[in-house]
C-alpha cells in the first residue's frame, strides 16, 4: 500500500501519517524528517537541501527527487509507505509516479487535507512555543518564514490536486477537526 498525505504547514500531515503507518504496518516517511536525517548525516545532498529549510524555502525539486529515492529504496517501504510532505510541486509528482511505475509499483491514494489558512498560521505560532520534544520550537514556525511556506503551497496544490484527480487518487479530508476525528474519517476511506 502506498499512501501519500498532503496539506499546508501544520495541518496534522505528520501525525496522520504515523497513525495510518501503524494500523496499514507500512512506515511512514516523513520528507521534513529525510532532510534533518541527511542533514545529520553531513553528507554534501543533506547539507545543501538543509540550508534552503533553514531560509524557510522548498528544497529544489532535483535535490528532493534524489532524497525521496534514496528514502525507499531502504528495505522497510519494500511492502509500501505513506509518504507524508512531498510531493510539493506537480513536477515532483510526475517523477515520483513515474519512479514507482518503472519499479512495478504504484500510488494506492492521496489524502489532501485541507486547513483555512488563518487556521494554519495559528496552528504553526502554537507549535513554535511548544518544546523540541513536543515537536516544538522549529526555526521555521515564524510568521515571515510560515507566509512564504503557506504561500508556496497554495500556489502549487491545484496542479498536484488535477495531476493525482485524473488517476482516481485523491480524497480530501478536513484538516479542523480533533486528531481521532481526522484518523477516523481516514480509517472509513480505508475501510478499517
Amino acid at each position: 500500500m502506498i499512501v501519500i498525505i498532503i496539506g499546508p504547514p501544520g495541518s496534522g500531515k505528520s501525525t496522520q501519517s504515523k497513525l495510518l503507518s501503524k494500523l496499514l504496518g507500512v512506515p511512514s516517511v516523513s520528507m521534513g524528517q529525510v532532510l534533518r536525517d541527511a542533514r545529520a548525516s553531513g553528507t554534501i545532498i543533506g547539507l545543501e537541501a538543509y540550508k534552503y529549510v533553514v531560509d524557510g524555502k522548498l528544497v529544489p525539486s532535483k535535490l528532493m527527487e534524489a532524497l525521496t529515492k534514496f528514502r525507499l529504496e531502504e528495505d522497510d517501504c519494500k511492502d509500501g509507505f505513506i509518504l507524508d510532505g512531498a510531493p510539493r510541486k506537480v513536477e515532483e509528482a510526475v517523477i515520483l509516479d513515474d519512479y514507482l511505475t518503472r519499479r512495478g509499483r504504484k500510488i494506492n491514494s492521496v489524502l489532501i487535507i485541507e486547513l483555512p489558512e488563518e487556521v494554519t498560521i495559528k496552528r504553526l505560532l502554537k507549535r513554535k512555543a511548544l518544546p523540541k520534544e513536543s515537536g516544538g520550537g522549529r526555526d521555521d514556525d515564524n510568521m515571515e518564514d510560515i507566509k512564504i511556506r503557506v504561500s508556496e503551497y497554495r500556489e502549487n496544490i491545484d496542479v498536484i490536486k488535477k495531476y493525482f484527480e485524473s488517476k482516481n487518487l485523491v480524497h480530501m479530508i478536513d484538516g479542523r477537526p480533533t486528531i481521532e476525528e481526522i484518523y477516523n474519517s481516514i480509517r472509513s476511506l480505508f475501510q478499517l
